[in-house]
C-alpha cells in the first residue's frame, strides 16, 4: 500500500487570551467539532445572519423610498379630488336649483374654501418635493451600495 503525502493546509494565527482559547476549545468540544470546524461554523452563521439583516434593511429602505415617492402623488390626488368635489357642488345648481339656492351661502363658502386649499396645494407640493429630495436620494444611494456589495460578494 502506498502512502500519499497530503499538502499542508494554511493556518491562521489568532491572538487570544488564555481564557478565550479555553472558552473556544470547550465550546468546540461541546459541539462535537474540532476548533477549526467550530470557528468556521460560527463564521458561516455570522455571514448568513448579516445577509439576512442586509435584506431586512434593504426592504425597510425600499419601503421608505416608496413612502417618500408617494407623498407628491397623494397631494396630486387630493388636488384632483378637491377639483371633482368642487365640480359636483356646482352640478347641484343644475340638478336642483331650488335646493342649491336655499344653501347658496354654504355652497359658495365651501367652493371658496376648496379654491383656497387648491391654490395652496401646488406651492406645498413644490416644498414637499424639495424636502424629500435629499432623504430620498440618500435612501436610494444606500440601497444601491447594498446591491453593489451583495453583487461583489456573490
Amino acid at each position: 500500500m502506498a502512502t500519499t503525502k497530503t499538502e499542508p493546509r494554511p493556518q491562521l494565527l489568532l491572538r487570544l487570551s488564555p481564557d478565550e482559547i479555553e472558552s473556544i476549545r470547550a465550546a468546540a468540544k461541546d459541539a462535537g467539532q474540532t476548533i477549526s470546524e467550530y470557528v468556521l461554523t460560527l463564521h458561516e452563521r455570522r455571514q448568513s445572519r448579516t445577509q439576512t439583516v442586509d435584506m431586512r434593511q434593504f426592504a425597510a429602505l425600499a419601503e421608505v423610498s416608496r413612502n417618500l415617492t408617494s407623498i407628491p402623488d397623494a397631494v396630486r390626488k387630493l388636488d384632483a379630488d378637491l377639483g371633482r368635489f368642487s365640480g359636483r357642488l356646482k352640478d347641484l345648481f343644475a340638478l336642483d336649483y331650488g335646493k342649491a339656492m336655499a344653501h347658496q351661502a354654504e355652497i359658495t363658502e365651501t367652493l371658496h374654501a376648496v379654491r383656497d386649499v387648491r391654490a395652496a396645494i401646488m406651492p406645498a407640493l413644490a416644498q414637499i418635493q424639495v424636502a424629500i429630495a435629499a432623504p430620498r436620494d440618500a435612501v436610494l444611494e444606500v440601497m444601491e451600495a447594498i446591491v453593489v456589495q451583495r453583487d461583489a460578494e456573490a
